[in-house]
């Protein structure tokens, strides 16, 4: 049997799922909403109870951690008074349990990621790509106005980008989601002294840019053509959904991939996407790895059969 841990909405999840279909293979699918009423673990046992299924740690023969988590729901007396915040005693206390279901599986079970390894740093990840030769854009994190405009000062333009993920707010009944943008000296002097923990970056030109999915070391690169237009030529993700850009496969140099096998083996990754910049000169710079990603936009536009290719690696225990 195999074991999904992924979140409700998530489609590519649901594809890999029609894959295991089609070859009657047994699974069962958690997702973010998944709460474990239950537990035994010892020496022998490990098993657990999540919406009145109970679930045999033992039986699974592969995992894919996907996304999401799940939760252990607490079986405490809201009425005792605890010398710690409740909140932060709960956290901790689902964090053990995450952490001792994820070291049982990848123990016991071949594993696609895991929980441990799918909690990603940008910052991280630059310094290990830069030791395996990598060029990386310059970068500075700060809190200072004046850091900031000394940064500015060195480079012809540059970038701001999130630490941790794509942060989201909703004001006045409007979805707003962080983009890269280039930072304007306008934008700078709007700036307080001191601000919050910030990212910017130097901005690289490109020729492409290059998202390369990889399972097990073997990698399914793409080039997407965002420099044609001036919706997507600083971040492609400000999709143009009246002309997308064109996304086609691409071979990479060998040495580029060596490089990348050996971060992989660094960070302990088997899974995920790596983000790259060819530039005009046709230097290789390294921007980030997700260990989760989104991978249909590489699968669909190359027919790479990426959820196939999931569905066999977890099939073939």
């Amino acid at each position: 049997m195999i074991l999904i841990q992924s979140i409700s909405q998530d489609y590519s999840t649901s594809v890999v799922i029609q894959w295991l279909c089609d070859t009657n293979e047994d699974f069962i699918r958690l997702n973010n909403k998944s709460f474990i009423d239950q537990i035994t673990f010892s020496e022998n046992i490990f098993r657990i109870k999540i919406n009145d299924k109970i679930i045999d740690l033992s039986q699974f023969k592969s995992y894919w951690f996907r996304r999401g988590s799940f939760d252990f729901e607490s079986k405490l007396n809201q009425n005792v008074e605890m010398k710690i915040p409740i909140e932060g005693y709960l956290k901790g206390e689902n964090l053990i349990i995450k952490e001792a279901i994820d070291h049982y599986l990848l123990k016991n079970v071949k594993s696609i990621g895991n929980y441990k390894t799918s909690q990603n740093n940008k910052i991280i990840a630059c310094e290990v790509a830069k030791n395996m030769g990598f060029k990386i854009p310059d970068f500075i994190i700060t809190t200072e106005k004046i850091e900031l405009l000394k940064f500015y000062k060195k480079h012809p333009q540059i970038i701001s980008k999130s630490l941790y993920g794509l942060p989201g707010f909703l004001a006045n009944n409007v979805d707003y989601s962080a983009k890269t943008r280039i930072i304007e000296l306008s934008d700078i002097k709007d700036c307080t002294d001191n601000f919050g923990v910030s990212l910017f970056q130097q901005y690289v030109e490109k020729k492409i840019e290059l998202r390369v999915f990889f399972l097990n070391d073997k990698f399914y690169p793409s080039a997407i053509f965002s420099q044609n237009d001036v919706q997507t030529k600083i971040d492609f993700r400000n999709y143009n959904k009246d002309k997308p850009n064109r996304v086609v496969p691409y071979k990479l140099p060998d040495d580029v991939i060596e490089k990348l096998k050996k971060i992989n083996q660094e960070l302990a990754l088997n899974t995920g996407s790596y983000d790259l910049i060819l530039t005009p000169k046709n230097e290789y710079y390294f921007l980030e790895v997700n260990p989760i990603g989104q991978f249909a936009q590489v699968s669909l536009p190359c027919n790479y059969y990426l959820e196939k290719e999931i569905a066999k690696e977890l099939s073939n225990a």
